[in-house]
């Protein structure tokens, strides 16, 4: 569960990657530890309400793990805490034959995490394994989503469409379809979900004209994969 120690409101909803809960956990590890079971129990209250709705299919929780280098916490956090309650929450959903899907950011190519992982949840989303602004970049961060999907076993990703590019003006339409085909040909449409690595910046809307002609370019790939 994203826990957050804000010292910057300009963004409120950004507010956790300025005094995060691993910062927590480094400094004062039991209060870390007794605050993250109190939040992961609602979280999971949240779940067994969500699976008794008709309308839900899949439930999906958001508790980021790593950064780009790795795990933010130590591997005793993990496997006794951080890996405990998220098979709880796939238990539960799974249990009433709702899907279980995962969103957290950074690297899971460190420490065996996503092979953890996908012995958990059905789905997992961003795989936002490492930055993406250049095309040399995206390229190589395709290659570390084949690499994890050799790992996944049956997983569906939701990935593909790096949130960076879409946005930054720099990042040319060129750039969106050269990395979307190359995902597309090396990892397969199969248990793939075309989606962005995070949700649009502060400010920025895809309604902009830039975002616009990138994001037709990917149904365009997407489309030639079919063909």
């Amino acid at each position: 569960p994203p826990i957050s120690f804000p010292s910057d409101m300009t963004y409120p909803s950004l507010s956790r990657h300025c005094f995060d809960f691993s910062t927590l956990r480094e400094i004062r590890p039991e209060k870390a530890r007794s605050l993250y079971d109190k939040v992961a129990e609602y979280i999971l209250e949240l779940v067994k309400v969500g699976t008794e709705l008709d309308y839900v299919d899949a439930i999906r929780v958001a508790d980021d793990l790593c950064s780009y280098v790795g795990p933010n916490y130590s591997r005793e956090f993990i496997e006794t805490d951080y890996l405990r309650w998220h098979r709880e929450f796939a238990r539960i959903a799974q249990k009433k034959e709702k899907y279980s899907k995962l969103h957290t950011d950074g690297n899971l190519l460190v420490g065996g995490l996503m092979k953890k992982l996908s012995k958990i949840y059905d789905a997992i989303h961003p795989l936002d394994f490492m930055p993406k602004i250049t095309l040399t970049d995206s390229l190589k961060w395709v290659d570390s989503i084949v690499e994890a999907r050799s790992l996944s076993g049956g997983m569906i990703f939701f990935t593909g469409i790096p949130i960076e590019v879409m946005f930054r003006e720099e990042s040319s339409p060129g750039q969106i379809g050269e990395t979307v085909r190359k995902l597309l040909q090396e990892h397969g449409r199969k248990r793939l979900v075309l989606s962005n690595t995070h949700r649009p910046y502060p400010g920025r809307s895809f309604n902009e004209a830039g975002a616009i002609l990138k994001a037709k370019i990917v149904k365009e790939e997407a489309g030639k994969l079919g063909q």
